[in-house]
Order: structure tokens, then sequence, then C-alpha cells
């Protein structure tokens, strides 16, 4: 299995998710994933099928956004202009909530949600990475840059 694997990215990965330093997930779409680190492939292996009903979930929420779109008298490409902004599962699901609860009257108040709806996905993530290096700088002044010769 892991020959067929291997086979599959020599022609090339079908999705690459990068997390932490240098770390690389290569997603070949034939069930196998390899993961690399700066060093090189550190592993080949069979990815669950779940992986995929995730990408079809997204899948799912751009097109049931883009309906609702088409149904409220907006062209499909207004919609999907909007998804392709929105790009993740929570972001869209909010868009659908929002189309749902205020009824927006026009195209501009459509607009102006995504971008409110983008901006806080921002302050979230801007949130978060300063969480994470003010804890890496706590680290710091607690740990010390290293050993001190006395």
């Amino acid at each position: 299995m892991h020959d067929r694997l291997r086979k599959a990215f020599q022609r090339g990965p079908q999705a690459v998710f990068s997390w932490g330093k240098d770390q690389t997930l290569l997603y070949n779409g034939e069930g196998g994933a390899e993961r690399r680190s700066g060093n090189g492939a550190e592993a080949v292996y069979a990815v669950p099928e779940k992986k995929e009903v995730f990408m079809d979930e997204r899948e799912e929420l751009r097109r049931e956004l883009i309906r609702t779109i088409v149904r409220m008298g907006y062209p499909a490409s207004f919609g999907e202009a909007i998804a392709d902004n929105l790009r993740t599962e929570k972001t869209m699901r909010r868009m659908l909530g929002y189309l749902a609860q205020a009824g927006p009257r026009s195209a501009e108040e459509i607009a102006d949600e995504m971008l409110a709806i983008m901006e806080d996905r921002q302050r979230w993530i801007r949130k978060k990475e300063a969480e994470y290096y003010n804890s890496r700088y706590n680290e710091l002044l607690y740990y010390g840059l290293g050993q001190e010769d006395e």
C-alpha cells in the first residue's frame, strides 16, 4: 500500500497543509498523506476517509451559501464571491445564520456583513498569535536564554 501512496506523491499532492515550524502534510487525494519536516519526509500513511468528509462539508456549505444568495434574488457570481472570500466552514455558517435571521435588503448589506465576519476572524487569529508569542516570551523570562557559565 505504501508503494502506491508514494507513487501518488510523485504525481504531486492535491492538498498541502502546513502547521508549526517547517511541518507540512501533503494529501494526495487517494487516501494517503505524507508528513514532512525541514529535514525531509518522515512518514507516509493512509488518511481516514473522514478527511475527505471535511472537505466535502466545506464544499456543501459553499453551495448552500450560493443557493441561499441566489434564492434572495442575487446573481450566483455574487454568492460565489462571498463564499470564496469567507473560505472556512465557521464563517460560512455564520453568514448563513445572518442571511436567515437578518434578511438583508441589499447586496451592500451582505457584502458589509461578509467584511465584518472576515474582520472578526482576522482579529481572532491575531489574538491567538499574540497569546502564543506571549507564552513564549513568558517562558523565556522564566527559563532564561540558556546555561550561564559561573
